[in-house]
């Protein structure tokens, strides 16, 4: 009895609407060619430089259907030919995309196929030359591809290595096309349309991307790609700043330059203090992004919390104010004395002193000598209201100071519910975590509920 076999419809890969996709040469000609002549095609290009977008707009084009396979270590033969599994009380052969996309007469991309083994890839070598044929052992057939079926693969040179290579005897049965980033005047016309920004944005966030793709040469591992503009100009067009974006959704970005930075400066200058200021860029950037990490998805904590946060350093630019007419300052104005101060405390956050000891005085009176009559009250006022917008912290400092590393408080509160510290047991090092609280909640239910 023949085994009975499974091929996902044709419907599911047929591309419905048109891709964008904007020529940057004669790409699609060459493809184009490479279809009609029966050749299979290789795409080189780094990440997001649109060689899936591209091959997705020649589908459409052609008017075939696309199969796609992300390629990953973990892909086998079987995961592209087919294997057997049980359909109720029957065994039945299912077609992986490889046998679909011949059977279909489809377009078949492998992507970034050079993470896949070796062993695997050399399957489809049967695909790519005279024979145009797929053997199926486990069915013992032989599958041909009809004129249609087109194979294309696509790798980014900048993730290979000695151990993910392309072999050679792969790499000469394909027609290679080079990608790269588009010109700054296509790119501006592709983000513009994907993001929905105006074409100004886009002129801006392009250029932006030109020079940190210029830093790659310096460090930088790699640069930013179309795609992560488009996703950038999405951002914006929603309403959020350039400048949130850029440490929200590309921290590397700043990490990256400020170690280039702290390179140029420390080696040829002699800049020993940048990299102090560096490093305390990079741990700001990263517990913000940890920050944004923990709060996604909990938009009203998010609220309260930065409202907490514009409270209390507005309370505090405000003691700035104060401070200025304690020392006598007549002409102190509240506006520009508590917004030039806010800005100073910000200043502040950058600074590789212990509490930005010297760089608020120094930007309190870059800012706010004309308000304060003086470069020495501007800088009076920035010691003595610091020490007196913190004084009502000091005594938690100072009991910080003087308990025992074993003390610890009886009681918390964790969403909203007492939680004993003496649940932590030595096994958790007396610590206080995430985990270890709801372990020690779940034990004290069940002991709670034994007992009753």
């Amino acid at each position: 009895m023949q085994t009975p076999v499974i091929t996902p419809s044709v419907d599911d890969f047929r591309i419905r609407s048109e891709p964008f996709y904007l020529p940057v040469a004669d790409e699609a000609e060459v493809f184009e060619a490479a279809w009609k002549a029966r050749i299979p095609v290789l795409l080189k290009g780094p990440t997001g430089c649109g060689k899936t977008r591209f091959v997705a707009h020649m589908a459409h084009k052609l008017g075939r259907p696309l199969v796609t396979v992300a390629c990953h270590e973990d892909l086998t033969a079987s995961d592209l030919v087919g294997r057997y599994l049980l359909h109720g009380d029957d065994t039945v052969w299912v077609d992986g995309p490889l046998t679909a996309a011949v059977r279909h007469g489809a377009i078949l991309y492998l992507d970034e196929v050079v993470e896949a083994r070796k062993d695997t890839i050399v399957v489809i070598h049967p695909l790519t030359d005279h024979r145009r044929e797929l053997s199926i052992d486990k069915l013992a057939a032989v599958v041909r591809a009809p004129a249609e079926f087109m194979l294309v693969v696509s790798y980014n040179p900048g993730y290979q290595s000695v151990l993910k290579e392309l072999k050679q005897s792969t790499r000469q049965r394909f027609v290679a096309l080079d990608f790269t980033y588009p010109p700054p005047e296509l790119e501006e016309r592709v983000v513009a349309r994907e993001a929905g920004v105006e074409a100004s944005m886009a002129r801006n966030l392009v250029k932006v991307a030109g020079k940190i793709r210029n830093l790659t040469s310096r460090g930088l591992d790699e640069g930013v790609s179309t795609r992560l503009v488009v996703h950038a100009g999405r951002l914006i067009a929603g309403g959020i700043s350039g400048t949130v974006i850029i440490g929200l959704v590309f921290p590397q970005w700043i990490v990256a330059i400020m170690g280039i930075i702290e390179r140029i400066a420390g080696g040829v200058l002699g800049i020993g203090p940048l990299k102090k200021v560096s490093a305390k860029v990079i741990n700001i950037l990263q517990q913000f992004t940890t920050a944004v990490g923990a709060y996604k998805g909990k938009l009203g904590l998010l609220f309260t919390a930065l409202s907490a946060k514009f409270v209390t350093h507005f309370t505090t630019a405000m003691v700035y104010y104060f401070t200025a007419l304690a020392i006598g300052v007549t002409t102190a104005e509240f506006w520009p004395i508590t917004f030039g101060s806010t800005i100073q405390i910000l200043g502040t956050l950058f600074s590789p002193t212990i509490a930005g000891e010297g760089a608020r005085e120094a930007l309190q009176a870059l800012l706010l000598t004309e308000q304060l009559g003086g470069v020495a009250q501007a800088v009076l006022s920035g010691a003595l209201g610091f020490i007196a917008a913190e004084a009502a912290t000091l005594w938690g400092g100072a009991f910080l100071w003087v308990r025992t590393p074993e003390w610890r408080p009886k009681f918390a509160l964790v969403d909203g519910e007492q939680v004993d510290y003496s649940w932590i047991t030595a096994d958790d090092d007396g610590k206080f975590n995430a985990d270890a609280i709801a372990r020690a909640r779940a034990e004290h239910a069940r002991d709670a509920a034994g007992d009753e």
